[in-house]
């Protein structure tokens, strides 16, 4: 091979490994390594996307409204939103939650007492919903009480979610078919936890009943569904994804110039020892 032919030769073979790490690597990595929230409906996520419940006990009544926050976070490699609840406005608690391309999936929780978050997050409904279907589980966590921030308790954190029925309300709000009764049991650092919630097909949450709290139910009002749902519309909860993929086809990659490389220099090897033995 002339000296002509190796230029040419080694000028498209940098001309490939370019168009591989700036377009081919991370559209790959992308379709590969991400997915997208196209298959849930009961969980509208879009920031800004609140609900407004009338809540009663058998002592009080007061307005309740659960939102998702304009902010957001990572935890790991993972894309998390803030929902978040108030009572007559004033903040009570807030939890990280996160969709896959067929379920919801639990973080953690804040009050003003404390914050747990988890290592692996528990899955909470999956869908499309099926009467008696069970998620959760047991995961590893960080407790933070407030009153000691700087240090980290290693607890552990149950959730059992099972969907009990599917059903029709007739509430305030209006009517709403086809709503999941979710039966949450959730065995926490500071108790148990036992209630009910029903979600509507692009609605979220309806109705939230706590028999162990006083018979406290909260019943829909209102509600604004923001239509920008980042797991549905947004790159950022794919940006992880597409780091491990791009970092994936690096390695390859750097395989293949290696292996190039070798195989070039064993060509010259060859041929030098030709030449000299002519």
């Amino acid at each position: 091979m002339t000296r002509t032919n190796l230029n040419k030769e080694i000028k498209l073979f940098l001309l490939l490994t370019l168009l591989n790490l700036t377009i081919i690597i991370p559209n790959i990595s992308m379709v590969v390594f991400t997915q997208g929230a196209t298959q849930t409906q009961y969980f509208p996520l879009g920031l800004s996307t609140s609900w407004v419940f009338d809540s009663t006990d058998n002592n009080a009544s007061w307005t309740t409204r659960r939102y998702i926050g304009e902010e957001w976070e990572f935890l790991g490699l993972t894309f998390t939103i803030y929902y978040n609840e108030e009572h007559d406005g004033v903040w009570q608690n807030k939890m990280w939650l996160s969709k896959t391309k067929n379920s919801l999936v639990w973080w953690g929780f804040e009050d003003e007492y404390a914050k747990v978050i988890a290592k692996k997050g528990l899955t909470y409904v999956v869908e499309p919903p099926e009467i008696g279907a069970s998620e959760g589980g047991i995961t590893k966590a960080d407790l933070i009480i407030k009153d000691n921030p700087s240090e980290k308790i290693k607890v552990d954190f149950q959730g059992e979610y099972t969907i009990e029925a599917i059903e029709t309300l007739t509430l305030p709000a209006g009517v709403f078919e086809d709503c999941i009764k979710v039966h949450e049991m959730e065995i926490t650092p500071d108790g148990t936890a036992d209630f009910y919630v029903w979600y509507a097909p692009a609605i979220g949450p309806v109705k939230f009943s706590y028999p162990l709290r006083n018979n406290r139910t909260d019943l829909l009002t209102e509600y604004t569904i923001v239509d920008d749902d980042p797991y549905e519309t947004w790159f950022m909860p794919k940006v992880p994804y597409v780091i491990i993929g791009t970092a994936v086809g690096l390695v390859v990659l750097i395989g293949i110039i290696v292996t190039f490389v070798i195989i070039r220099r064993k060509k010259r090897r060859t041929k030098n020892v030709e030449k000299d033995g002519e």
